[in-house]
């Protein structure tokens, strides 16, 4: 499953998550015989929170958390993706967080080089951010 992909499950969880008290699932993803990635998501009033291990294109460990309003409108995300298998304390491959304010979008990613970068976009009232790091759509 692509990266892009997982985002338009994820935003399909999202539009539906006033609807949803408690909600979990699970999805394995094949091309043929191939599998090409495990998810698992669990969905409460407050919190959406997705892990899956995917190979597109290497094979990462991906955690996805999503904070929720009581109106079910996504007010904080962040992205944490990890090497399999990596020593214990190595830093994470990748990351994002994303704060929306008002009609803003505040993101804030790091990769395993530890260089940062921030970008501040802009949507209409009810959009769900998508936290959609370079290098893994």
């Amino acid at each position: 499953m692509s990266f892009r992909t997982s985002l338009a499950v994820l935003a399909l969880l999202l539009v539906a998550a006033p609807t949803f008290a408690q909600q979990s699932g699970s999805f394995v993803v094949r091309l043929g015989n191939d599998t090409t990635s495990v998810e698992r998501y669990t969905r409460s009033a407050k919190r959406i929170e997705v892990e899956q291990v995917g190979r597109v294109p290497r094979v990462l460990q991906r955690r996805f958390v999503y904070d929720l309003a009581s109106s079910g409108a996504t007010t904080h995300a962040t992205f944490t993706a990890t090497v399999p298998g990596s020593a214990a304390g190595t830093a994470p491959f990748q990351t994002m967080d994303a704060n929306l304010v008002g009609d803003s979008v505040i993101t804030v990613g790091s990769g395993q080089s530890g260089a940062g970068c921030s970008t501040r976009s802009y949507s209409t009232k009810g959009a769900n951010p998508g936290v959609a790091p370079a290098g893994l759509t």
